[in-house]
């Protein structure tokens, strides 16, 4: 990875991001993070979105850096995904049932699973 800005010989056409602009938070997006029984802390610092699995942290960009909240989101629960898939081993091996750590994990099952084409 590198910044696009050393990319030389294309015109590029930068969104105009408004660090006044209020994103509007998706509710059912915001209730499946406060109901995470084992939650990572969630910070939004710099440019990079990651999780630290030494410090069980999250951290994604602020959301006014975002072209829209759906950006926002599909990065944040990327980064939920991986923690639900590292972190929460080190935390508990049997989730509890019908939390939202189990869904997020079922959903990287259901991802990674292979399907097969039927002729």
């Amino acid at each position: 990875m590198f910044p696009i800005e050393q990319i030389e010989g294309i015109e590029w056409k930068f969104p105009v991001l408004d660090p006044d602009a209020e994103l509007k938070p998706i509710v059912q997006c915001e209730k499946l993070v406060s109901e995470m029984i084992f939650s990572p802390t969630i910070v939004h610092k710099g440019t990079l979105a990651f999780y630290r699995t030494d410090l069980d942290l999250i951290n994604v960009q602020q959301k006014h850096l975002f072209k829209n909240i759906e950006f926002y989101y599909s990065l944040f629960f990327h980064e939920l995904v991986i923690y639900a898939d590292i972190g929460i081993r080190y935390i508990q091996q049997d989730i509890v049932k019908d939390s939202p750590e189990k869904e997020l994990r079922e959903a990287i099952i259901l991802i990674r699973k292979p399907t097969v084409k039927k002729n």
